[in-house]
């Protein structure tokens, strides 16, 4: 998937990565790889795990996204039920896990380690999450 820069026409060259689409209302949480710009498609030398990955934020109707904070890899998201964090399974041999993010300040804090972390899921109340792990289990753990 790309994302447009601007927010605007999605036919001009302002294109990048975009990828794991998180939605909590009408704010919408993604990951975007700024320097995909201008290079897409993306030669097949150039693998997604190779760029760098920001988590954005959307608010449904802005002309504009925002910018979080840089991730440690290539990810897949959920939003907190209160909106206040958002977790990113990184699926990286050296910095997998998973990383709980503060929307507001973006200060981002590893609560479970090991590799190639998957598909993350918070429970109703926000305490727990669930991810697999290395696609063979499931791990639970208490969201920090």
């Amino acid at each position: 998937m790309t994302f447009n820069l601007s927010g605007g026409d999605t036919d001009c060259e302002s294109t990048v990565l975009a990828r794991s689409p998180a939605a909590l209302g009408e704010r919408l949480f993604f990951i975007t790889a700024p320097d995909s710009l201008g290079r897409l498609p993306l030669p097949p030398e150039v693998s997604p795990d190779d760029l760098t990955w920001h988590l954005t934020e959307w608010a449904v109707g802005s002309a504009t996204a925002r910018f979080i904070t840089e991730l440690p890899g290539l990810a897949d998201l959920a939003v907190s039920p209160d909106g206040r964090s958002v977790i990113a399974a990184v699926a990286s041999d050296h910095v997998g896990g998973v990383w709980s993010v503060d929307v507001r300040t973006g200060k981002k804090t590893r609560i479970a380690g090991g590799a190639r972390a998957y598909h993350p899921s918070f429970s109703p109340d926000g305490k727990r999450f669930v991810y697999v792990e290395k696609l063979e289990r499931l791990k639970f753990a208490e969201a920090r």
